[in-house]
């Protein structure tokens, strides 16, 4: 493997990739887009290298706000990356599969397996997802690698060397509203009683700033 390359996923964070021997990187003009829903996020970076021995690799990260953050959401963000990734990898890839996300530091990581064809002859493909947060607002930081290759050579070294350097935070906390939802869903009967008492709170408030009619 040659020297580590570096995409700025944010101002204080970069995304780490060794790449194989010789590698070159492709013109950002010849690099798929990460298709986003508006308003969802931003793309931060994009990154592609070859190399002699038929390896393609492509890199990109995105930064969105995390306030809709709640715990588990992690799988259907990574879900969603998984589907983006696999068309941005250059080959038709007949499978694709990926491991349960795990933790990994102060963020997550899942790891991604495929296989199919490149330029009419097969290849194998190894990915992986990091997922993590930035400042005092929590900012979401979602990069992901994707290395093809006709032969097992370079390519899961190149996915296992992905890493998110710089100053990374935890991950938010639920918002008040999301706390309520997995309280009702853990304590169905406390939450049950709750609502039936916030009702009549709400009620006796409203009764007593009704205007009193004189008799």
């Amino acid at each position: 493997m040659s020297d580590r390359a570096a995409l700025q996923a944010a101002s204080d964070v970069r995304l780490l990739v060794s790449l194989p021997a010789a590698s070159m990187a492709e013109p950002t003009a010849a690099l798929p887009e990460v298709p986003l829903p508006p308003g969802l996020g931003e793309v931060a970076a994009r990154g592609g290298w070859t190399s002699p021995a038929g390896a393609l690799v492509r890199a990109a990260c995105v930064r969105a706000p995390s306030d809709r953050w709640a715990p588990g959401i992690e799988e259907l963000v990574l879900a969603r990356a998984s589907d983006i990734a696999r068309g941005a990898s250059g080959a038709a890839l007949a499978t694709w599969t990926a491991s349960a996300p795990s933790r990994q530091g102060l963020g997550f990581s899942q790891r991604l397996e495929g296989a199919g064809e490149r330029s009419g002859g097969p290849v194998l493909a190894t990915g992986r997802h990091l997922l993590a947060f930035r400042g005092p607002d929590h900012e979401a930081l979602l990069c992901s690698v994707v290395c093809t290759e006709p032969r097992a050579l370079d390519c899961a070294a190149v996915a296992e060397s992905a890493a998110l350097d710089g100053a990374l935070v935890g991950e938010p906390p639920p918002t008040w509203w999301l706390r309520a939802l997995l309280l009702s869903a853990e304590h169905p009967r406390l939450a049950g009683g709750g609502a039936v008492l916030v009702a009549v709170a709400v009620t006796a408030w409203i009764l007593r700033r009704r205007p009193r009619v004189p008799r």
